[in-house]
């Protein structure tokens, strides 16, 4: 039990990686929380920990159970030959059950607290529960949960191993299931999130530093530059957050006109500087 102390505190470091909120969002698509490493890396260090004979035992059986140990480098409840194809298919209910569930829930009283159907009982259902948004969403959180989880196992199996490289694979598969329901809000979401996990995991190794009050300096620098697009380039930012900046100043969109001339000379001076970098 004292020898796989080290290996669970490796892989709590590894979470603590990604930012806890997303931590709490990834753990409603799991029904188990045992650590991802695998039953004969814990079994290998444990022999290595004893006498010679323990470690050659250790030997022949991973040489000679390949099968047996595929099923164990997963650790699910039941080791049955189908153990990874129902762990698949609980994840992708699950996943389409939260999905459907909280959309169809926002949809249907939607419909009745705005819309008033209530009235109208079809034109309720076709607008909620059976709305063909509500469906691609819970398709996509299901096919989500349950690709990542069996090609996670998949590759488990076919790799004979547990590592960076199956989540990897696994996460950029399962990201494809975006198809069903596509939302630049959940995609820019989750490039937020991986961006501080990476940001995370290179300060864990010490290659990037962190100091105090760098998420205000961040915030700043974020701010600067949406607020010089809503001045000087506002096509380049969304329509929604040109106009929640437009609210927030006051429900007065920023005045142009008196830039006018000064727009044209920054305009006129980038063309300038481009004809002498291209020549023409």
């Amino acid at each position: 039990q004292e020898t796989t102390k080290p290996q669970q505190t490796t892989n709590r470091q590894i979470q603590h990686t990604v930012p806890p909120s997303y931590q709490q969002l990834i753990h409603l698509f799991h029904t188990h929380t045992h650590s991802p490493i695998h039953y004969t890396h814990t079994q290998y260090s444990t022999a290595k920990m004893g006498d010679v004979t323990n470690q050659s035992s250790f030997n022949n059986n991973n040489n000679t159970n390949n099968q047996q140990n595929s099923v164990r480098l997963c650790k699910h409840p039941n080791h049955s030959e189908f153990a990874c194809l129902i762990h698949a298919l609980k994840g992708f209910a699950r996943g389409f059950a939260l999905g459907y569930g909280i959309r169809g829930a926002i949809a249907l009283i939607t419909a009745l607290v705005i819309k008033r159907l209530y009235r109208n009982p079809k034109k309720l259902i076709q607008s909620s529960i059976l709305h063909p948004d509500v469906i691609r969403f819970g398709l996509f959180l299901g096919t989500y949960t349950g690709t990542l989880k069996g090609v996670n196992c998949l590759l488990r199996y076919l790799r004979k191993r547990e590592d960076g490289w199956n989540a990897i694979i696994a996460g950029s598969v399962a990201g494809l299931s975006m198809y069903f329901s596509k939302s630049n809000e959940i995609a820019l979401y989750l490039f937020a999130r991986a961006l501080e996990s990476i940001f995370n995991a290179l300060h864990k190794r010490g290659i990037v530093p962190s100091f105090k009050h760098g998420d205000s300096v961040l915030f700043a620098v974020c701010t600067s530059i949406m607020f010089y697009a809503f001045a000087w380039e506002p096509e380049a930012l969304r329509p929604s957050y040109r106009k929640f900046i437009t609210n927030a100043s006051g429900g007065r969109d920023y005045d142009r006109e008196k830039f006018a001339p000064l727009l044209a000379a920054a305009k006129a001076e980038r063309d300038e500087a481009r004809r002498r970098r291209t020549g023409k």
